[in-house]
């Protein structure tokens, strides 16, 4: 397209990204809504520099559209993008996605992942003109908290407590490696990501419960309540970021004993709802997660593409 600038992201452009995010949202029938403080709490996430690996799209002095990369360390790099409605049909998207897939070809990681949400239909056409394959889908769950959550019943051999900021930290991170190790597209989580997560506002401690055994950790769940979201929104819904649980002590009803812990702390909290993320070919979270009365109410598909070295 003549005369549009794609250039590279500047704090002071945090409120008009944001004003776009919520109006692609809007858009697109997704629920996610976003305050200019959280965007600017959770910017450079993911191992990257904001004003390195975020892109505007800029035309005739108006913001069309917007991308972000991050990092899924030694597996994929991940590009987020939003168009403004006004410009989709244009090039304004193919540009900023090659544009993006260069800058992530200077990153180790051999993949780039692009997530579009069902509803993204001229997302969904650029992924196919591209030569983006389709790699698998996630599903966004959704249970209403309207009754009381039925009480956790811990496995004997189990204990759980709260997380202590001071002394958890490396062992966190461990555990977080351990439970993940074998699920499609994580990476490394490192301590940089875990001290950038605690810093974060909405950060509770009270909120991520760990499971022990014989003194070691074997499993976790950690929930969010974002307020800004909530005003947003007007969705008073916490988020349920991560259960994991070593392989090893898998299928003794620690996963569900976790679930409804959190469940019933965002409860206690105020909230009339939970949501969480979960990867679709995951039978087995499937049948926990519906079990206590999650269900399907958004579908992300990823997108891949093996990135070429210049």
């Amino acid at each position: 397209m003549t005369g549009c600038l794609i250039r590279t992201y500047r704090p002071s452009d945090s409120k008009a990204v944001v004003d776009l995010i919520n109006r692609c949202h809007e858009e697109d029938q997704i629920g996610f809504r976003i305050s200019a403080d959280s965007f600017q709490a959770i910017s450079g996430e993911g191992h990257v520099d904001p004003e390195s690996h975020y892109f505007l799209a800029v035309v005739r002095a108006q913001l069309a559209g917007f991308s972000m990369l991050s990092r899924e360390l030694g597996t994929r790099t991940i590009l987020h993008m939003w168009v403004h409605p006004e410009f989709r049909g244009s090039e304004i998207g193919q540009r900023m996605v090659l544009h993006s897939a260069r800058q992530a070809s200077l990153f180790p990681e051999p993949l780039l992942d692009i997530p579009v949400k069902s509803t993204e239909k001229n997302k969904l056409g650029l992924m196919q003109h591209l030569g983006y394959h389709y790699e698998r889908t996630w599903w966004r769950m959704r249970v209403e908290l309207r009754s009381p959550v039925p009480k956790a019943v811990l496995p004997p051999e189990f204990t759980t407590r709260t997380f202590v900021v001071e002394r958890d930290g490396r062992a966190l991170s461990d555990l977080v490696n351990a439970a993940f190790s074998e699920h499609w597209g994580e990476g490394m989580y490192t301590m940089e990501e875990l001290e950038h997560d605690l810093s974060l506002p909405w950060f509770d401690p009270k909120l991520l419960v760990l499971a022990e055994t014989e003194g070691q950790m074997v499993g976790y769940v950690w929930s969010w309540i974002n307020p800004d979201t909530i005003a947003l929104t007007g969705d008073a819904r916490g988020t349920i970021s991560d259960l994991g649980i070593i392989a090893a002590y898998r299928r003794r009803g620690l996963g569900r004993a976790l679930l409804l812990r959190a469940l019933a702390d965002l409860q206690t909290r105020g909230m009339t709802a939970a949501e969480l993320d979960m990867d679709g070919p995951n039978a087995n979270a499937k049948r926990l997660y519906e079990s206590v009365g999650f269900r399907e109410k958004e579908e992300t598909r990823w997108f891949r593409k093996e990135l070429r070295r210049e």
